[in-house]
């Protein structure tokens, strides 16, 4: 072979790895744009994903802090009207304490008595207070005359004591059996629901 051949061989050879190279280097390029692509796009969802995250927790928090402050406003109206119902109730009772002696007590004590003798449902029957109070032969008879008016039936009345702590009367079956108390605690515990319906309809219900 000669020397002109081997030259124009040797171009040929370096010519085909000159363009190999460049195809290779070419292809390089390619790849390194694709990989730092995908990877600016996995940096920009996993950026995204951080925020959603973010904000999917500030949203829990929050919805978290509105359900505390919810919570803690109910309990507050809750125990305020609790403490409301309370003050009525113990005012309530004050005013009846003060009221014992009077002529307008005197005549509470009547219907009492014939409220829990109707609901006793018992011939006979006696009848206890409290030691702050009194009640006589003429108020058991003026009870027992009511009862006749209201439901028609007699009903025997007779004195037990003032033996109660709280003021009040109880009336209990001869036998001791079955009592109705009509003691004031009791009465107002009986009266809560139209109490609590009162100071629903206040305006300090709203505040």
């Amino acid at each position: 072979m000669s020397q002109a051949q081997d030259h124009q061989l040797f171009d040929g050879i370096l010519s085909s790895a000159q363009a190999e190279a460049a195809s290779l280097i070419e292809r390089a390029k390619r790849d390194a744009e694709l990989i730092s692509a995908t990877y600016l796009k996995r940096q920009q969802d996993a950026v995204e994903q951080e925020i959603k995250r973010g904000t999917l927790r500030l949203q829990q928090l929050q919805r978290s802090h509105e359900s505390t402050l919810k919570a803690l406003q109910r309990k507050s109206e809750v125990s305020r009207s609790m403490r409301l119902q309370q003050l009525v109730l113990d005012t309530v009772a004050s005013e009846m304490e003060k009221r014992i002696g009077s002529s307008e007590y005197r005549q509470m004590q009547i219907e009492w008595i014939a409220e829990a003798a109707i609901g006793l449902d018992r011939p006979s029957a006696f009848v206890y207070c409290s030691f702050k109070e009194t009640i006589d032969q003429q108020v058991l008879t003026q009870a027992q005359q009511l009862i006749k008016k209201m439901i028609g039936k007699e009903i025997e009345l007779k004195y037990g004591g003032a033996v109660l702590t709280a003021q009040g009367v109880e009336v209990r079956s001869t036998d001791g059996k079955v009592a109705y108390n009509n003691q004031i605690s009791n009465r107002l515990k009986r009266m809560e629901r139209q109490v609590n319906e009162l100071m629903g309809q206040t305006p300090c219900r709203s505040e």
